[in-house]
């Protein structure tokens, strides 16, 4: 069984015993150790400076085949003043935004240290997983701009230090998708559903011969939520099983796993098609497709 280890290069995480928290220096030396599961490793070490001893946790890490978080991709694109993603304003709860352009808004491994900020957390973490993030909000005419930045346990005030020790300590004890391909199935297929939809595009029935279509393909089906898909990296494919749209989290999840090379099924160009009933339409009379008799109505 795996267990979780937190690497640092300072004080401030190993004081807290209840976090199995190491040295860099010991994760140098005596890692990996014979006989005992693969640790997966959460990289707390500072990274800002390249060829830093977080950057050698990552890479070291990636080297023994350990799963860990930052990996030095991750950790080569926040460097520098971190990075900017643009988010629209349907991912924050209404009511808020003249507080978000003052104030960092605290991330831990996907989870924000204020609850109304959580859509937020969930996907900015789900393209850069780092432990500890710091979210700079700005109102701009398209949307928001934020600048994702990481920070370290020292950094913190108080309430968001406790706040960050007590979601690592948890999320310890989570089991993560294994980065790597595992030993009975040649591939990874993570299929999106929503347990609470009450007309689904597949009932349960069609869910389970799916997967076991899977099983005898080699392919391993994961029913996944959109709240649990948060490594899309670790996959080769995404199915979605949720009814799309294009303001919702099937679109920008599909969006976010064809960057990611993965295959997608609805990608987003039809996704957006699907949605469009002038697209539909018209696309069906050019392939003389049967269709209901319809009329466009313009106040041009």
């Amino acid at each position: 069984m795996s267990y979780t280890l937190f690497v640092s290069d300072g004080e401030e995480a190993l004081q807290d015993q209840s976090l199995n928290a190491i040295s860099f220096a010991s994760y140098l030396r005596d890692f990996p150790k014979a006989g005992q599961a693969q640790p997966r490793v959460i990289n707390l070490c500072d990274t800002e400076r390249y060829l830093s001893q977080g950057y050698y946790c990552s890479l070291l890490a990636e080297a023994r085949n350990h799963q860990v978080i930052p990996t030095a991709k991750v950790i080569n694109a926040l460097r520098s003043g971190g990075a900017v993603v643009w988010i629209e304003p349907s991912l924050l709860e209404g009511g808020i935004d003249a507080q978000l352009s003052m104030e960092s808004i605290i991330v831990c491994m996907g989870d924000a240290a204020d609850g109304r900020f959580d859509k937020l957390a969930a996907f900015v973490f789900r393209q850069y997983p780092v432990p500890i993030l710091a979210l700079k909000c700005e109102r701009e005419t398209t949307g928001f701009k934020v600048t994702v930045s990481r920070v370290s346990l020292s950094q913190l005030t108080e309430s968001a230090h406790a706040f960050c020790v007590a979601t690592l300590r948890s999320y310890a004890g989570k089991r993560w998708r294994s980065s790597g391909k595992s030993k009975s199935h040649r591939w990874e297929l993570a299929m999106l559903v929503d347990p609470d939809e009450l007309m689904p595009p597949s009932n349960k029935g069609a869910l389970s011969q799916f997967e076991k279509a899977g099983e005898k393909l080699g392919i391993a089906v994961h029913r996944v939520t959109a709240e649990e898909l948060v490594y899309l990296e670790r996959y080769d494919a995404l199915f979605i099983r949720e009814t799309t749209a294009i303001n919702h989290h099937t679109y920008r999840l599909a969006e976010e796993a064809e960057q990611r090379g993965l295959v997608v099924i609805d990608d987003p160009s039809s996704i957006l098609r699907c949605c469009n009933k002038v697209f539909l339409h018209d696309a069906f009379s050019y392939k003389r497709v049967p269709r209901l008799k319809t009329r466009f109505l313009s106040n041009g």
